[in-house]
């Protein structure tokens, strides 16, 4: 078991710790590792990893707190609690803001209200600006990052989400040209660490990465879903959770990028300038 516990718990940093964004679409699978161990030794775990991983943890902390296992969500808002910065408070809020098991959202405040007795400035939420899980409203998308296709055929896309209040989230996804949608990661970032993600997302020594609007990134996720269908494979669990964020609204422009900076005349007739496209 010690072995087990340790190996797991490498798996995990490596993964929080990767400069690389593809490895935490690793952690459900990891996360179904820490819910195999038994109760006490997955209740250390989390803590170790919560005092010595800081706020690169809340991505892992923030997936368990909406697992099957309320005790270890309840687990993981306590370690939450014990990381005194703004981006745990955050995380909190969101808890607060959206979790249907009442006990996690009691949790949630308490550990909110020993952030701010720490001296964590984070804005007070009224109850108006507390919705139900039944009503909360529906995250929009503002941004959207891609990367070039893979000799596999398959791609990333980063969709910034804005959820109510102003709050962020960023969605990781992972496509294929045959398989759709093959791995769905999204986190809830406040601004400056959003703002350091794509700044470091855009330089990523392995990948081509380009800004497009993001009914374009949209645009690409529902395509791919739509081969999920085709080909029958079910999509990931998380991506259910902002599928009908993806879905909204019309798609007015679904012409490929190129033709949005060149004339589809200019290409066809012009094979060079796709070649200086791709450059």
């Amino acid at each position: 078991m010690v072995r087990v516990m340790a190996e797991t718990r490498e798996r995990i940093e490596a993964a929080l710790f990767s400069a690389d964004a593809r490895d935490h679409t690793d952690l459900p699978r990891l996360i179904d590792e820490i819910h195999n161990l038994p109760p006490q030794a997955s209740r250390e775990m989390i803590h170790q990893l919560g005092r010595e991983a800081g706020d690169k943890i809340l991505v892992l902390l923030s997936l368990i707190t909406k697992s099957r296992d309320t005790d270890l969500a309840l687990v993981a808002v306590e370690t939450m609690a014990s990381i005194k910065s703004l981006e745990s408070a955050l995380a909190l809020q969101e808890i607060i803001k959206t979790a249907s098991d009442k006990k996690l959202r009691k949790e949630a405040k308490r550990s909110l209200y020993r952030m701010k007795m720490a001296g964590v400035e984070v804005e007070e939420l009224t109850e108006e600006e507390t919705p139900s899980p039944e009503r909360e409203l529906m995250p929009r998308p503002r941004q959207a990052l891609v990367s070039h296709i893979d000799g596999a055929g398959g791609r990333l896309i980063w969709i910034v989400m804005e959820r109510p209040l102003g709050a962020l989230s960023l969605v990781a996804l992972r496509i294929a040209d045959t398989e759709g949608i093959k791995e769905c990661l999204g986190v809830n970032l406040g601004k400056k660490r959003l703002k350091q993600e794509l700044e470091r997302i855009r330089k990523m020594e392995d990948l081509t990465v380009v800004e497009v609007p993001a009914t374009y990134g949209q645009l690409l996720v529902r395509e791919a879903y739509q081969r999920n269908l085709k080909a029958g494979i079910e999509p990931p669990l998380e991506y259910k959770k902002w599928q009908k964020a993806v879905e909204e609204g019309e798609i007015s422009d679904t012409s490929p990028l190129i033709y949005r900076e060149l004339q589809q005349e200019e290409v066809r007739f012009k094979a060079a300038l796709l070649l200086e496209f791709v450059d």
